[in-house]
């Protein structure tokens, strides 16, 4: 049985379970116990459906960046972007569609151009976390944000120890011995390190604009020369 298959009968029976449930709103019913176990059980489901859905729209998003319009899985299926897609399919909101392809992006499995092969992630130790519903979907981008942001301007190894770290603190397996960390809990820690790694932050954004300013003067023609290029915003203005 496929993992297609597999899916398509648990949601056939956690339907059968779920229908009569809500109907009835057979919550009322239950002891408090019941209640808060209720709660964890479907948020751990949750979970491993946000890893299962960040996964695929990363496949998607992969499927959809070919160098031929032609090839791209978007225009196969008459869509206009992969946010479009992945719309149609989940009939979620264009920001939460958003949302699970930052996240893919933070965590997927990127394959070597040169062999195929599947390279580390960018943030191992969150993926894993991801893979056992440890996290899902808010818990990715709490951790990924911040350190993926100064991923560029520190030693990825440091980034990499951050990522062990807070995935610990996700589990609930820190030093502290704190229980499992919130998706808040968890974006506090990250901008922590971000903090501490990255204590110069990120370069002003005057800083590059003026790097890449210039005009490019194309081919006379008989309309005139074309230009093109930037300018920093005060010359714009």
């Amino acid at each position: 049985m496929t993992i297609v298959e597999e899916l398509e009968a648990v949601a056939e029976r956690i339907a059968m379970s779920a229908a009569p449930f809500l109907h009835e709103s057979a919550a009322a019913s239950l002891t408090d116990a019941d209640l808060v176990a209720l709660l964890r059980h479907a948020s751990h489901v949750q979970r491993l459906l946000d890893g299962i859905l960040i996964e695929s729209v990363g496949e998607i998003d992969a499927r959809s960046s070919m160098a031929a319009r032609e090839e791209r899985l978007t225009s196969k299926l008459g869509c206009h972007d992969v946010a479009e897609l992945i719309e149609r399919v989940t009939r979620l909101s264009r920001p939460t569609a958003s949302r699970y392809r930052k996240a893919a992006r933070s965590v997927r499995r990127e394959a070597s151009v040169t062999t195929g092969e599947l390279l580390d992630p960018s943030l191992p130790a969150l993926r894993a976390a991801m893979i056992d519903a440890v996290v899902g979907v808010d818990g990715v981008l709490a951790v990924a944000g911040p350190l993926l942001e100064m991923d560029r301007r520190v030693a990825h190894e440091d980034v990499l120890t951050a990522d062990t770290i807070l995935a610990a603190h996700a589990r609930g397996e820190a030093p502290d011995g704190a229980p499992p960390a919130t998706a808040d809990i968890l974006r506090v820690h990250a901008q922590t390190w971000a903090t501490f790694l990255d204590q110069d932050g990120a370069e002003p954004r005057e800083n590059p604009a003026t790097h890449h300013r210039g005009l490019t003067l194309g081919a006379a023609t008989d309309r005139g020369v074309p230009i093109r290029g930037h300018l920093i915003p005060d010359v714009a203005a």
